[in-house]
């Protein structure tokens, strides 16, 4: 049985913002019974009270606030939790829309993409993780998707899940769509880090020529490493959304 879980980075209603997306990771059940295990242990043996929101352990805030300047006390905490996510032989998966990209559009353009980057991201992140399931098991297992629960997104974004199940080439493998919290699916828990680490990295890093952060770029050697022939990323830029809209071309020859 495979089973995907994803988060969100940003809001597109968030002035301070310049980018939204989703991003998550695609396992199998062995997997993440491992990864289960190995995460539960750090946390408790490194003192951490679960759920796990990288948000926090960031800005050395809520429990984290006593970490603050520790940075040996920090880099083990992080070195131990990323570790527990290469170790589960899991394919991460992201996707990032551009704001600025995104309000470019017209705004029947933007109707269409249902007026709101996150399910830009949504939809491309849902399309790779049933293409990548596809991929790496055969015969094709049905893939449970779990999405980390957000009060204005979950009825929209189950409607365009089902919708993608109809239509795309995947959607059989699709089995089920499920809103979760991560006090409930400890997965939920690597699926925001990862989000915050892509998030933060077209957010701040990119932008200000800062060097990479050590996360992002473990996972980003392990997405290299591990394969799988789906995208594990996708930066989704105002061609990219005209692509989806199936006006590139029209729009390249005015």
């Amino acid at each position: 049985m495979l089973t995907t879980y994803a988060d969100e980075t940003g809001h597109y209603a968030d002035p301070q913002r310049i980018v939204v997306g989703l991003a998550g990771f695609l396992g199998n059940s062995e997997g993440w019974e491992r990864f289960g295990v190995d995460w539960q242990t750090v946390c408790r043996e490194e003192g951490v009270v679960r759920p796990f929101h990288m948000t926090d352990f960031a800005v050395s805030r809520e429990q984290f606030t006593p970490w603050k300047g520790d940075e040996p006390r920090r880099q083990r905490l992080m070195a131990r939790l990323v570790a527990a996510i290469t170790n589960a032989n899991v394919f991460p998966i992201g996707a990032i829309v551009p704001i600025e990209d995104f309000n470019s559009l017209t705004e029947a353009q933007r109707i269409a993409l249902r007026a709101d980057p996150y399910y830009v991201a949504f939809q491309e992140v849902t399309h790779q993780m049933a293409f990548g399931g596809a991929l790496i098991a055969w015969p094709p297992e049905p893939i449970s998707m779990v999405y980390a629960r957000q009060r204005e997104y979950t009825t929209k974004s189950m409607e365009l899940w089902e919708a993608i199940k109809t239509n795309n080439l995947y959607g059989h493998c699709m089995s089920s769509f499920a809103p979760g919290d991560p006090k409930d699916h400890t997965p939920l828990e690597a699926a925001d880090l990862w989000a915050y680490e892509l998030g933060r990295h077209f957010e701040y890093i990119l932008p200000n020529g800062k060097k990479w952060r050590w996360p992002f770029r473990e996972i980003v050697q392990h997405a290299l490493k591990k394969g799988g022939g789906h995208k594990f990323f996708q930066l989704c830029d105002r061609d990219f959304m005209l692509g989806v809209l199936g006006e590139l071309e029209d729009d390249r020859s005015s």
